[in-house]
């Protein structure tokens, strides 16, 4: 949850590595472990009422935009489609995808999870919005979720990487052009013959995805039928050695 080993010693606030986590989470963990049987939960009906309240989601989003810590913003966007997100209003959305930006320019570590999260929520979220909005949005989803480090033998996020796929899958034509363009983009700047089985087979599903969509304009297909045989043709090689 924290995106990291667990640490010897005492207990550690799950909340303090990682935002997207709320304090309440770590105060049931504190009660299951506690030493004292009479403090522990009594039963799973208890754990599993003490887990659903620990998120807020009956909050107006102008408050939590305002006012909340980002797991709580997170549980609100778990909660809306694309088109709940579209119906938004136009500021509401800006502060979100600014506040992404943000995230983004920090990169605090203890926030890295998080930030993954909303990347991932706001890839199928923000797919109606225009290319000016969802540019950015794209951008950071390729790189943090295939090169992105999280820490010590951890590269990239399968939650952003499954986004982009299903947001390929179901794109009008801005946002296909928006994916599509930053996926040649991406692409077009490494060394096929040398990535990583996973990362490869990941791009080939997302540029299926992409060429797929009946969305796809003739100028998109070209280039990615092109990146597709490359993918295809490197991980020949791979397998050959």
């Amino acid at each position: 949850m924290c995106g990291h080993l667990p640490h010897a010693g005492g207990y550690q606030p799950l909340a303090d590595a990682n935002e997207a986590i709320p304090p309440a989470i770590d105060n049931l963990i504190r009660d299951c472990l506690s030493q004292d049987r009479n403090a522990r939960l009594q039963s799973a009906a208890e754990f599993i009422k003490r887990l659903r309240s620990a998120f807020r989601t009956d909050v107006p989003l102008s408050t939590l935009l305002t006012e909340a810590r980002l797991h709580e913003v997170v549980a609100a966007l778990r909660q809306m489609s694309a088109e709940d997100f579209s119906a938004k209003p136009k500021g509401q959305k800006l502060l979100l995808i600014n506040r992404l930006k943000d995230l983004i320019r920090i990169d605090k570590p203890e926030l890295r999870t998080a930030t993954a999260q909303v990347i991932a929520l706001l890839t199928g979220l923000a797919k109606f919005e225009g290319s000016k909005e969802y540019t950015p949005i794209i951008n950071a989803a390729f790189h943090w979720g295939f090169d992105k480090s999280y820490g010590f033998n951890w590269v990239g996020q399968a939650n952003i990487r499954e986004a982009l796929v299903d947001a390929a899958k179901s794109a009008n034509t801005d946002a296909h052009r928006v994916i599509s363009k930053g996926y040649v983009e991406f692409v077009g700047e490494k060394n096929i013959e040398e990535l990583p089985g996973w990362y490869s087979h990941d791009l080939r599903l997302l540029v299926m995805a992409l060429l797929a969509n009946a969305t796809c304009g003739d100028s998109e297909a070209q280039d990615l039928a092109v990146l597709y045989d490359r993918i295809n043709a490197g991980s020949h090689v791979e397998s050959r050695e």
